[in-house]
């Protein structure tokens, strides 16, 4: 018996990915993962999906994202870059802040256009307004969704 949970199972099932946690990050692993045909095993361990994404709000920060335009903002990698330079000081790792805003807007345009999740601007200021790169419009919501849509 595993203390606090249920008896081991002696079911087998095989999988390619398996993601822990059901997050944004989490749940957006796991469509990737299934719409390139994988096998894909998503694990929470609290009673709902969501993980921490659900209790915040939902939102995703992602710089020059295409739903800023909408609400008439410019956006630049290079500002946003200065803007994640400037929020933690000497404690940012460039190689990270790199990966995240070269990927982030490719990331948002995949789900768009292979999902059905869908996005909304937002027309908030980024958190640290007083920090230099910061601008409007980079963190999005999505779009509600009809659960019913999904069925049973």
């Amino acid at each position: 018996m595993v203390r606090g949970g249920h008896p081991p199972s002696h079911d087998t099932q095989h999988f390619d990915v398996v993601v822990i946690g059901s997050g944004c990050a989490g749940l957006t692993a796991a469509v990737v993962a299934a719409k390139h045909g994988l096998r894909t095993l998503v694990l929470e361990k609290t009673k709902s999906f969501g993980g921490t994404t659900a209790f915040s709000g939902g939102g995703a920060w992602i710089h020059n994202n295409l739903h800023q335009k909408t609400i008439n903002v410019v956006d630049s990698r290079e500002s946003a870059e200065r803007y994640l330079r400037n929020v933690p000081g000497d404690l940012h790792d460039h190689e990270m802040i790199s990966s995240f805003l070269h990927n982030s807007p490719i990331m948002l345009k995949w789900m768009q256009t292979h999902t059905s999740v869908q996005f909304k601007p937002v027309a908030l200021p980024d958190y640290h307004v007083g920090k230099e790169g910061a601008s409007v419009g980079r963190t999005i919501l999505t779009k509600e969704y009809d659960g019913r849509q999904l069925g049973r």
